[in-house]
């Protein structure tokens, strides 16, 4: 379930989140589970993939969610530091998390960087939306803008050595480009022995908003997987990406 936090800076609800993706992930993300042979029930059912950080460090940044050298000095000038570096660490095992890009429009670096061209797809949600989709999970879930910043300036707080949350919403500025806000799971429920990931069972209809192909999305291809879309229970419909229309600028009238 979504909890707030003061340290995490949540959108508003209606702010568009955007997940891009290819055909191969997004069919494995709505395709119907099976219980002993039988498949999952009518309801519309998915599974977001929550990762570790050790997987975002080998595919992304290598320092994600690591602290700077800046914070390490102050956490060890703290009567509690070899505390407060326990639970940073813990925290840095338990944590859970999945990654959205926040824009109102389509973005092309989006596409380029998370699909490998014609076969991609992007799924459209909103904030409220993804806040009701996590409603029913036992997991406290919190919601927040990454904040971009530079480690070399950005000045030490005195309550940053006791915010646990903030390396987890926390990068670069080199990566500011992302826009990105994240779920974060702070300590999954099995927290003594993590696995590398955990899926959280979501209802397909009340995350998703809209589905966008690529912009080389073959049309031939297209029927194929609204099959699979209705098949799955799900009532949106493909809609072709916007780079694909003519540019048109709304005529003012004229006084």
């Amino acid at each position: 379930m979504y909890i707030e936090h003061s340290s995490v800076q949540t959108p508003t609800d209606d702010k568009r989140l955007w997940r891009y993706m290819d055909l191969c992930q997004f069919i494995s993300f709505i395709e119907s589970r099976t219980v002993s042979g039988r498949s999952v029930p009518a309801r519309c059912t998915g599974h977001l993939y929550f990762c570790g950080l050790h997987e975002l460090r080998e595919h992304h940044d290598e320092w994600e969610g690591v602290l700077s050298e800046t914070a390490r000095q102050e956490i060890d000038k703290e009567a509690l530091a070899s505390d407060l570096r326990e639970s940073y660490d813990q925290m840095n095992t338990t944590a859970r998390i999945i990654c959205w890009h926040k824009n109102e429009y389509e973005s092309v670096a989006m596409w380029k960087l998370y699909t490998s061209g014609k076969d991609g797809i992007a799924m459209q949600t909103t904030v409220g939306r993804l806040k009701q989709a996590l409603s029913n999970d036992s997991n406290s879930t919190m919601l927040g803008c990454v904040n971009y910043i530079d480690y070399a300036t950005s000045p030490m707080t005195s309550e940053s050595p006791y915010d646990l949350m903030r390396p987890l919403f926390q990068k670069r500025t080199s990566y500011a480009h992302e826009s990105e806000v994240r779920a974060v799971i702070p300590i999954c429920e099995d927290s003594r022995n993590p696995p590398r990931g955990i899926e959280v069972e979501i209802d397909l209809s009340v995350l998703i908003e809209r589905l966008v192909l690529s912009p080389q999305y073959p049309k031939w291809a297209v029927k194929s997987l609204e099959n699979v879309i209705d098949k799955a229970g799900l009532s949106v419909k493909l809609e072709s990406s916007d780079l694909l229309k003519r540019p048109e600028m709304k005529r003012t009238a004229k006084h």
